[in-house]
Parts: structure tokens; C-alpha cells; sequence
């Protein structure tokens, strides 16, 4: 068994100041700032979310918090935003190496309330759980396994896609709809943040149906 928090956003009327999991607003860094650019823009990505690294999930190590940007231009279409090497998302661990592509800015792009086009940001609930290790994508006795959460074991919509070599754990499994202002995963898409086996580095990719 594999240990979880299954969590649901709520929207919060004033910034969120501490180092919690959070969904839009601004990052809130343990460290320097290190905003990523977009490798086609050359411009700031949108900042998504923060996650906590909860040590009853992930046990006693340096990252605390995982950091999710995407590259997200209305004017102009941006390809391999699913990707976890392609240049148009990231995941900033801090504390943790420094990610090459990035600026140091305190605030940037985030999520914008679809009516007032205002930055917005959702603070979030957490029930902890256990998922089932071995996961049979598609059978009836681990289809609740898409839920928003932390922890657990990834399901994909599609096949068992990972970041890269060896293994990785799942850091977060978001869906497109966990807030009102749908985040770009394609076509009810969920969105992926892994964490490598040597701590060392976190990706991010999303399928959609």
C-alpha cells in the first residue's frame, strides 16, 4: 500500500502566506526565486501550483516543496506542453539544484479567474489514504484511483507513461478540473509530477482521453 492524500481546492479570498500546497497565486519560495521561461516564448511559464513533499508520504528528505509551471500563450499555440523534457513546463524543487532555464522574479504569470481575469489562487483539503501498489489501469478495483491526490499510484488515462528511466514516485496526479479555471490538460486531461528515485530532480507530463 502506498500512502496518499486525497485532496479537493477551495478558493481563498487572501493570499496564502504559508508553505502549503496551493493552486494558483504566486509561488511562495523556500529559496531564491527561479521562475522558468518557456523555451519557444523565451517567456516566464504560468505558475500552476505549489506541493508540499509531506513526510508521512514521502519520508525524511531535502526537497520540501515541488514548484509546477506550463507554458500558457493565448495568442499563440504552444506544442509538447505534455512533455517532460520539452521545454514547456517544469517542476522547481526547492531546496534543490538550480533549474537552468529560469529568471529570478518574485511574481509572474498564474491562474486567472475566467470572469474578472484577476490572479486567483486555492488553497486545498486533504484526507489521507492508502492506494494499492500494483495498479491494472482500466479494471473496476482501481478506478478510483484517478482522484486528485498526493502520494499514491499514478492512473493513467492512457498507458503507463513515466519521465525518464528507473523509477519515479509520484509526487501529484491533478486533474484539468480539480479547480473552475480549467488548467490546459487537453481534452479531460490529468496532469503527472514525479520525483526520481535519487531525490535529485521532479517532471511533469499530462494525457488527456
Amino acid at each position: 500500500m502506498i500512502a496518499k492524500y486525497k485532496i479537493e481546492a477551495f478558493k481563498v479570498q487572501k493570499p496564502i502566506a504559508m508553505l502549503e500546497t496551493k493552486f494558483g497565486g504566486q509561488p511562495n519560495w523556500i529559496s531564491e526565486p527561479c521562475w522558468p521561461l518557456s523555451k519557444s516564448l523565451q517567456k516566464p511559464m504560468k505558475f500552476l501550483g505549489q506541493f508540499v513533499l509531506y513526510p508521512e508520504i514521502f519520508g525524511s528528505i531535502l526537497p520540501q516543496i515541488a514548484y509546477l509551471f506550463m507554458t500558457d500563450s493565448k495568442d499563440q499555440f504552444v506544442s509538447g506542453t505534455w512533455l517532460p523534457d520539452g521545454g514547456e513546463n517544469a517542476v522547481i524543487l526547492q531546496p534543490g539544484k538550480q533549474y537552468s532555464h529560469a529568471i529570478k522574479i518574485l511574481q509572474g504569470p498564474t491562474i486567472e479567474d475566467e470572469n474578472t481575469k484577476q490572479e486567483c489562487e486555492y488553497g486545498i483539503k486533504k484526507e489521507f489514504g492508502y492506494d494499492n501498489e500494483n495498479q491494472h489501469l482500466g479494471s473496476k478495483e482501481t478506478s478510483y484511483l484517478d482522484e486528485n491526490k498526493i502520494g499514491g499510484t499514478p492512473f493513467f488515462l492512457q498507458y503507463f507513461e513515466y519521465p525518464g528511466l528507473g523509477r519515479w514516485k509520484l509526487i501529484a496526479q491533478i486533474q484539468s478540473t480539480i479547480i473552475p479555471q480549467e488548467l490546459n490538460f487537453g481534452d479531460a486531461g490529468i496532469g503527472y509530477i514525479f520525483l526520481s528515485h535519487d531525490i535529485s530532480e521532479a517532471k511533469f507530463i499530462w494525457q488527456s482521453i
